[in-house]
């Protein structure tokens, strides 16, 4: 009876183990920022959508839509010539970013995928484009990129 009762045990436990990891472990943690800028001087509209992927307390990567609208074709034009060097800049520089820019009628859509393994976090760091008080030993922090996104506007959640 003794046999029977450790071999019971033996398959609860690893049906239990497995259940777990089935619906806990793999699931990539985030937080969701989003944002909403209507500039009547510049005559735009901007929704912008942040998914900050993290392990422990760092950042992984984070994906970003922006979509931008406007009436005026000029507009929709800057637009599209300054999204795509800000991105193509910001990849010479610190790497780590991919970006698709998409022009569909008065709309801009840009997905923009930041690597933050391969990114040079120091060196934003040094340029004063990301705040030191943002890092620990050179890594986004979980805490540093939501301060960071509500800085300039937006509404973050964790998922």
């Amino acid at each position: 009876m003794g046999d029977k009762l450790n071999k019971i045990m033996k398959i609860l436990s690893i049906n239990i183990l497995l259940i777990i990891l089935a619906t806990g472990c793999g699931k990539k943690k985030y937080i969701t920022c989003t944002n909403y800028v209507k500039n009547d001087e510049q005559n735009y509209i901007l929704e912008s959508n942040y998914k900050i992927y993290y392990r422990d307390n760092y950042v992984k990567e984070i994906a970003i839509t922006e979509n931008y609208a406007s009436e005026v074709d000029e507009v929709i034009d800057y637009i599209e010539e300054y999204r795509d060097l800000f991105y193509s800049n910001q990849n010479d520089l610190y790497g780590g970013y991919t970006y698709n820019l998409k022009k569909l009628d008065n709309r801009i859509i840009v997905d923009i995928l930041v690597n933050l393994e391969s990114l040079d976090v120091k060196e934003m760091v040094k340029d004063g484009y990301l705040d030191k008080n943002y890092t620990i030993n050179n890594k986004l922090t979980v805490t540093g990129a939501k301060y960071f996104y509500s800085s300039i506007g937006a509404i973050c959640e964790e998922k």
